[in-house]
Order: C-alpha cells, then structure tokens, then sequence
C-alpha cells in the first residue's frame, strides 16, 4: 500500500481514509484477540531469559553494541539508586532518545543519497518503522 501511495508522490484523502480504516481494523483485532492482548502463556521469567539471550547474540555478532551498551549504562544510576535520582533518569533518557535520533536521521540521509533514494522516502520509511 505505501508504493501505491507514494507512486505519484502525494497523498490523497482516500489513501489517507485506507490507512485510518487498516489501523482501525488492526485495533480491533488486538482488542478482541485474547491471545494477543493477555499473554498469559509465557513467564515473565522465561521473557527475561531470552531477551537476554538475544542481547547477548546480537552483541556478539556486532561488538559496538557491547560498548554502545556499556556508554549508556555508565550514564545511569545502579538499580538500588533509581528510586532517589528518577529526575535525572528522566533527563538522561531523554537526551539518548534525542541522540540516537539524531544518529538515526544522518543515517537515514547518509543511506539515502547513498543509494540515490529521495530523502522524504528513506525519512518517511525510518518514521514508520
């Protein structure tokens, strides 16, 4: 549906109206889908486990994120002191979200004239993502 979209380079209302119906719809199916709305099946220990495993995978495979991890953690408190320094929790995330945001966005740019995309495409793409 994007290409369709994006095939004479605006949107129109009804384009407009079809994506506004398709989220209305996945609504929907989330709200009546118990499966999906109350994950009773799995413990939230076994949760823990494996996203713990996948972290430990994926920094294997690209060690920047092994040190991208351990930068970010030098800039929080130890659990036992988020409690007493929640404002400056606060403050530090933010300012990571608008870091890797903007990293985010050279990125995108950087991709975007590399692979001869407009950037309004790789933006929108990396938005929707």
């Amino acid at each position: 549906m994007i290409a369709w979209s994006f095939w004479d380079g605006q949107i129109v209302w009804i384009e407009a109206l079809s994506y506004i119906g398709l989220y209305a719809v996945y609504v929907a199916y989330l709200y009546f889908d118990n499966k999906k709305m109350n994950r009773d099946s799995l413990a939230i220990d076994e949760v823990v486990a494996e996203v713990e495993e996948l972290e430990e995978e994926a920094e294997s495979r690209f060690p920047i994120l092994r040190s991208l991890n351990s930068l970010i953690a030098l800039t929080y408190p130890k659990t036992s002191e988020i409690s007493n320094k929640t404002r400056y929790t606060f403050w530090m995330s933010i300012v990571w979200i608008v870091f890797l945001s903007w990293v985010l966005v050279k990125s995108g740019v950087l991709l975007a004239h590399t692979l001869g995309v407009s950037e309004v495409i790789i933006g929108l793409t990396i938005l929707a993502a």
